[in-house]
């Protein structure tokens, strides 16, 4: 059964999820991490990238999963978001996993655990997780 994850991951980290994503699950991962990220204040400067969609179960599972609530108790001010879970992943098996790769990828497991890090994967809307982190899709420099 397939899994839906919402994963952003920073500019700088795109191509190693890419590369990771095409070595694990080469039949499931063509076009992941493609559509370029921004913030309002500044939407032709690509900071992150989106992948949405479902995923293997076996895929979903080494990925680190995070849960967010919102609350905003008084619907005159803004809310705030509260992280109430989190799962690491498994970047060990992600490690060796890109190890087994053809051709191999050569990654440690703390580069991974890095790359977790700095990714927001969750089960939310796509649109919900941009809003919470404040991006936008990314415009080139002459859209309007």
């Amino acid at each position: 059964m397939d899994a839906f994850r919402t994963m952003i991951v920073t500019s700088n980290d795109a191509p190693l999820a890419r590369q990771l994503a095409a070595g694990i699950d080469p039949a499931h991962s063509s076009g992941m991490w493609t559509t370029a990220l921004a913030s309002a204040a500044a939407p032709t400067v690509s900071t992150h990238y989106i992948s949405t969609g479902f995923v293997s179960e076996a895929f979903a599972a080494v990925l680190p999963l995070a849960t967010w609530s919102y609350e905003q108790p008084d619907p005159e001010q803004p809310g705030t978001w509260t992280r109430t879970a989190y799962e690491p992943g498994d970047a060990a098996t992600v490690a060796q996993r890109a190890g087994e790769a053809d051709p191999p990828i050569v990654v440690s497991t703390e580069e991974i655990e890095a790359l977790y890090l700095a990714s927001d994967v969750t089960t939310e809307d796509p649109w919900v997780a941009l809003g919470r982190l404040g991006l936008v899709l990314a415009k080139e420099e002459d859209e309007p």
